[in-house]
């Protein structure tokens, strides 16, 4: 890559109403289907990873704390110079 180009990595991740092997498929093809539309876009995707339930932002023990975790994060980042 150029000095100064961006990379972009892209995780996915589940609530914890489903199995954990489920959860992991489910955060994976999350962050599958994000980084397609990325990469076609344009943007250099190199890493896209599923965590399923295993990295939790609000607690599962309520709707809205569920929708939270229910998530894709897009990290960018940037190769040094």
């Amino acid at each position: 890559a150029s000095a100064g180009a961006f990379a972009y990595a892209v995780y996915g991740h589940t609530d914890s109403r489903a199995s954990d092997e489920y959860n992991m498929s489910l955060s994976q093809r999350r962050a599958n289907a994000v980084a397609k539309v990325a990469r076609a876009s344009g943007a250099v995707v190199d890493r896209v990873v599923g965590y399923g339930e295993r990295r939790p932002i609000a607690s599962n023990s309520t709707a809205a704390g569920m929708q939270k975790n229910r998530r894709v994060e897009i990290v960018c980042y940037r190769y040094p110079q």
